[in-house]
């Protein structure tokens, strides 16, 4: 990533809430994989499905009607579909590379979806639900739970909860369920998706990359302490030994009681005596 990139994407994750515009910021961190990535073209491609779908949605006059419009749209005429065989592929979670070829997961896939319907009014947004991220659509009428990985179908409270069970949560009352099913955060949003990508990086030992993601997830600053553990983790397998020390202490200076504490604590100190037979 370059200085101007980078620099870009600082001020947008430090920005409040309110002003973090969300598909370009999700977009500019696939910088952190394709540092040349020319941002201006894939914003022009994505406003150009917007100007098509808001023609094609032209008087078609309710809601309901414009979001069936809308999955025809997304999912024939774009041809954007799951790619359920790569699934873990780091090229599903970078927004760059899903236009380009049409494949990712569904928080990938739910964003140029969001990004898309809005253009022609319709109330999307995004859920960070256990597991698997939807889209929450909203009118006067209520309010309905889209799976871009299923196409756009609409799930009931049933496959909700066989969801929940599917990722390994227990069945909770439709309450919880509704609870779930709100809208999420932008920060929010914008760590579920550098979270996806650390969990790839770290499983494929690449820790260059996985270094960088968690810089990135600490400067959302929806963070646990144990993204210092982690990051520290990651620097210590790169040499980064003293950068590694001082994550090391953060994490415990933040998390109060951990399981892991001997360990760190014995990282602390091995790495301790390594930096003073460096000086």
């Amino acid at each position: 990533m370059n200085s101007r990139s980078y620099d870009i994407l600082k001020t947008l994750l430090r920005a409040e809430e309110r002003d973090i515009p969300l598909f370009e910021t999700a977009l500019r961190l696939s910088a952190h994989r394709y540092p040349d990535m020319d941002t201006r073209r894939y914003l022009d491609m994505v406003d150009g499905f917007r100007q098509q779908f808001i023609e094609v949605a032209e008087g078609v006059s309710s809601n309901a009607d414009k979001l069936l419009v809308l999955n025809r749209y997304f999912f024939e005429t774009l041809q954007f579909q799951p790619n359920s065989e790569n699934y873990f592929d780091p090229k599903n979670s970078c927004l760059s590379a899903v236009i380009e070829s049409r494949k990712g997961i569904p928080i990938t896939l739910s964003l140029l979806y969001i990004e898309i319907g809005k253009s022609a009014g319709l109330n999307l947004s995004g859920v960070c639900f256990p597991g698997h991220f939807l889209v929450r659509y909203q009118d006067g009428l209520g309010h309905a739970v889209l799976d871009t990985f299923g196409f756009g179908r609409s799930l009931s409270m049933t496959e909700l909860q066989d969801l929940l069970k599917k990722f390994g949560y227990q069945e909770v009352s439709p309450n919880v369920i509704q609870s779930l099913v709100s809208q999420s955060p932008t920060k929010a949003i914008l760590s579920r998706l550098l979270l996806n990508l650390k969990a790839i990086y770290l499983r494929d030992q690449d820790y260059d990359k996985a270094l960088a993601i968690i810089n990135w997830i600490i400067e959302v600053g929806l963070i646990q302490p144990t993204e210092y553990r982690d990051r520290g983790l990651v620097e210590q397998q790169l040499g980064l030994y003293q950068s590694a020390l001082k994550d090391y202490e953060t994490y415990l200076q933040l998390a109060g009681e951990v399981t892991d504490l001997e360990d760190i604590q014995q990282r602390i100190i091995d790495l301790s005596r390594l930096r003073s037979t460096l000086h």
